[in-house]
């Protein structure tokens, strides 16, 4: 018993010893339908790890699991009201097995019910399962965040530079336009 606690301890100690990272990227699919691609980093995916990623009530609705790795057990829950109490819906997913698959992104559908600025990022949850007895530990917590998209300014400077070197390129060789 006592063995036990000090592995799990150990456990949490190094797998918090990191801030895990979930980017998203966002597609409008149309009719008020959109696709979050979420793509995890800082994550080392061990087996009975897994992390929960909420939708907010009142903003979602229909949220499925498009894609997954196979390795990872998925499922959703919507949003519901139950008593009188608003309950997060939700997108979890846990690795089946030691090193799991994180290569490729976890895609889920849903429909947006918020206003005209669109879905943004979401509060998400990093937990262990222990095998044994079925508890959950929650590891640490964050919030997604949006791929960042290049500067136009960035894209506008490298095409520059490009042109610039390919017509210097050109005038060593005594080529001209």
């Amino acid at each position: 018993m006592i063995c036990r606690a000090f592995i799990l301890f150990l456990l949490f100690v190094s797998l918090s010893s990191y801030s895990a990272i979930i980017d998203y990227c966002l597609s409008d699919i149309g009719a008020g339908k959109y696709e979050y691609s979420y793509y995890l980093s800082d994550f080392t995916p061990e087996k009975n790890l897994g992390f929960t990623i909420y939708f907010d009530y009142g903003l979602y609705e229909g949220i499925t699991v498009k894609s997954a790795p196979c390795d990872w057990d998925v499922l959703t829950w919507d949003p519901e009201n139950i008593f009188g109490f608003e309950d997060a819906g939700a997108f979890d997913a846990m690795a089946l097995t030691h090193n799991a698959s994180i290569e490729k992104p976890f895609n889920v559908c849903f429909t947006w019910l918020g206003d005209d600025k669109g879905p943004l990022e979401q509060l998400f949850s990093i937990y262990f399962k222990d095998p044994t007895s079925g508890n959950i530990l929650d590891l640490e917590s964050g919030t997604t965040r949006a791929v960042p998209e290049p500067r136009i300014i960035w894209l506008f400077s490298c095409g520059m530079m490009l042109l610039f070197f390919s017509i210097i390129q050109k005038k060593k060789r005594g080529n001209t336009f």
